[in-house]
This record gives C-alpha cells, sequence and structure tokens, in this order.
C-alpha cells in the first residue's frame, strides 16, 4: 500500500495508471487492498483486471497475471499497455512525490530513452531489510553513483525506472534469476 499510495501522490500532472501485478486472487497483497479499498470486489473473474479506483486522472488496477515472476508480469503488462512510457516500482518501494515528473523530464531533456531512479532505505529494523538495504541501497547504489560521477551509464536495478514503453516491449525481460543485470546487457549492446 505504500508503494500504490506514493504513486497516487505524484505531482505529475498527466493521468497515472497503476497496476499491481500478482499471480492470482491469493497474493498477500490482496487482504491489505480489501483491507484499503473494501468496497471492491478482489475476487478473480473472468477479466485478468480488477479496477480499484474510477478517478480518469490516478487509475488502480489489480492485474492477475498468473505467474510469479516478476520478469513474466512486467513482460505480460508491457505487451498489454499502449503509454509511451512505463515505470516500474517495487512494491517494497516508495515513489518520492517527484519521481514520475522528474524522470519524465529528464528522459526528454537528455533525448534518454531510460532512467533508473535512485533509491534510499525506509527501514532497515529486521534481517530481511538490512539484507536489502546492504545489497541495494548501498552495493547496487554505490556502483550507480561511481558510474554517474564518470559520465558512464548506470546499471538498470529493477526497482525505480521510467523507461519508454517501446524499448521494454523490443527487449523483454528474460526468464534468468537477474533480469535486471540481463536487461543492461541487452540494451548496451543495442545501443
Amino acid at each position: 500500500m505504500r508503494a500504490i499510495n506514493s504513486l497516487l501522490a505524484q505531482d505529475h500532472r498527466g493521468p497515472i495508471e497503476i497496476h499491481l501485478l500478482v499471480k492470482d486472487e491469493h497474493d498477500t497483497a490482496i487482504p491489505l487492498m480489501q483491507k484499503s479499498f473494501p468496497n471492491v470486489d478482489f475476487s478473480l473473474s473472468t477479466e485478468q483486471l480488477c479496477q480499484v479506483t474510477t478517478d480518469s486522472e490516478r487509475s488502480v488496477f489489480v492485474a492477475y497475471v498468473g505467474v510469479d515472476p516478476k520478469s513474466d508480469k512486467v513482460n505480460w503488462i508491457a505487451s498489454r499497455t499502449k503509454a509511451h512510457y512505463t515505470a516500474i516500482l517495487d512494491a517494497d518501494h516508495q515513489a518520492h512525490s517527484q519521481w514520475l515528473r522528474s524522470s519524465i523530464c529528464l528522459l526528454q531533456q537528455h533525448k534518454a530513452r531510460i532512467v533508473q531512479g535512485r533509491r534510499q532505505p525506509i527501514s532497515a529494523r529486521g534481517f530481511f531489510q538490512l539484507w536489502d538495504s546492504l545489497h541495494q541501497h548501498i552495493g547496487c547504489e554505490l556502483f550507480n553513483t561511481a558510474f554517474t560521477r564518470l559520465g558512464l551509464n548506470v546499471f538498470f536495478t529493477g526497482t525505480t525506472v521510467v523507461m519508454e514503453t517501446e524499448l521494454l516491449q523490443s527487449h523483454p525481460f528474460s526468464s534468468c534469476i537477474t533480469e535486471d543485470t540481463d536487461f543492461s546487457y541487452d540494451i548496451f549492446l543495442h545501443g
């Protein structure tokens, strides 16, 4: 819910369509969604999309994609969207209120096709939060900060990114365990 609420609070002036990608109605996120949106029926129907909100500027959907791997979920939505830009925010993260606006501005100003967002830890209490913080927020960010200072491209880390949708559609995620690294190499090698 923290991730979804941070997307609903974006200061981007255009419409935002948010898709929570889950395997099925048994996902652990569904009880949280039911608590936050008590008037919505989240039971799996014949449709794969469950519309949560009706606001045309900030739409929220739950997408029952039928698969577990993140790569398959992202490929599923990328093949169905017609939006010019796609943003990926892992559900265990939250976005700064300027994330979408500032990323789209950077894409347009630098004629870039992808912008990797910076991340900061929310909480490092507990073993898994500490492990995630050490690996993602110190390890990956340390390299990406050094690469940025050297004027080099940074690696796509898959957690907070905005890109042209066509880039993701023409280079779908592979089914390897490090789909973000594989995607980085793929887009680097293709210019």
